[in-house]
């Protein structure tokens, strides 16, 4: 019959595998599976791989977050980090907000944070219904916009420009402030 058990000459154990290359190699084939892994260290991870990449989750003991991403190391910030209170970091290993799937912010001073590093960039949000999109945020000459379209360079609706305070309502600018 098929071997379901191993164990190699380098210590290796393979469940449905005849050949594992790591300390635990689980193949349950087409079934689904149910595993507990415990580590007597202060950090976990566990390496989940298919034919092209592979994704980790773990626990990172210092940072204190439940990291998930690419990178085997835990609480790095290019993976996705939850620390114990329920704050969620993308980009950062330090979160700070809390999220659930419909992106409710909610405290005495919310607040949703898009950050770009890159000089030329924009840092927006988009609102997106089935009859339209709006978008909110900073171009990439530092103003202030409100676009109904996907982007903050078309359909303008208000501008404010941060070099010199000048508003702009629907493409008509003017040297006033408010």
């Amino acid at each position: 019959g098929t071997e379901l058990f191993t164990i190699t000459d380098a210590g290796n154990v393979g469940i449905g595998s005849t050949s594992p290359n790591y300390a635990l190699t689980v193949n349950a084939g087409t079934t689904n599976q149910i595993a507990r892994f415990i580590s007597s260290d202060a950090d976990a991870v566990i390496g989940i791989q298919d034919s092209t990449d592979a994704v980790f989750i773990g626990h990172d003991a210092a940072l204190d977050v439940m990291s998930l991403g690419f990178n085997s190391s835990m609480g790095v910030s290019t993976n996705v980090n939850i620390d114990t209170g329920g704050s969620v970091g993308i980009g950062t290993n330090n979160p700070t907000a809390q999220y659930d799937k419909t992106i409710h912010i909610e405290g005495a001073n919310p607040t949703f944070r898009a950050e770009t590093t890159y000089s030329a960039g924009w840092a927006y949000n988009q609102y997106v219904s089935p009859e339209t999109t709006w978008s909110v945020g900073i171009d990439n000459l530092d103003r202030f916009v409100i676009a109904n379209s996907a982007v903050l360079n078309s359909s303008l609706r208000l501008v404010i420009d941060d070099s010199n305070g000048n508003i702009d309502v629907a493409g008509n600018i003017t040297a006033n402030k408010f």
